[in-house]
């Protein structure tokens, strides 16, 4: 699904539509595998951190 935002992007980059290219990869990356589980991987991470942080004051 990732992929055809992808292509569609592509197209749009070759019409010369940037701002619609720009929005259809990021719906691409969001919805793929790595998109959205990595963005909330990451802030749990960030929020397992600064609850150390805070325990060590």
């Amino acid at each position: 699904m990732s992929g055809l935002f992808f292509f569609f992007a592509v197209g749009n980059l070759i019409m010369g539509k940037k701002e619609a290219a720009a929005g259809l990869l990021l719906i691409g990356f969001f919805i793929s595998p790595f998109g959205l589980p990595a963005l909330a991987l990451w802030m749990v991470e960030k929020l397992d951190d600064l609850k150390e942080m805070i325990r060590e004051l």
